[in-house]
């Protein structure tokens, strides 16, 4: 007589592959993969009622298939203060390699108008 197969269930979970994850008659998780039968799935989609894999989203996942939870990593933001950052008042002159530029001999003078060189615009050079 030829051996039976070992009845499985599949379970409304898929791995991140998208392939069912079926349970073994002696409560055991696995999936048929490319490679035959690979155990200790770990679930990252669920079925809904239309029958079609989405995430699991806050859902109740046996913890032999629950993923690992992230931890250890704090917050780069924990602790600290968050407010308007200090920015620090670089110049030009600072930026520059050789130094700061040479005052203007005529510091504190009016420096004249900051308009168009050559003709304002908006007006009629020919009335």
């Amino acid at each position: 007589m030829a051996p039976t197969a070992a009845p499985k269930v599949a379970t409304n979970f898929f791995n991140s592959k998208k392939r069912v994850i079926y349970v073994s008659a002696a409560g055991k998780y696995f999936i048929a993969g490319d490679k035959g039968v690979q155990y200790k799935p770990k679930a990252a989609f669920v079925r809904n009622s239309n029958g079609n894999p989405m995430a699991l989203n806050g859902r109740n996942i046996p913890d032999n298939i629950r993923a690992a939870i992230r931890k250890g990593v704090p917050s780069p933001l924990k602790g600290r203060v968050l407010g308007p950052r200090p920015k620090p008042n670089i110049g030009l002159a600072a930026m520059k390699i050789v130094g700061q530029r040479k005052t203007r001999k005529n510091k504190g003078m009016a420096r004249g108008p900051r308009g168009p060189r050559y003709f304002p615009r908006n007006t009629n050079l020919f009335a």
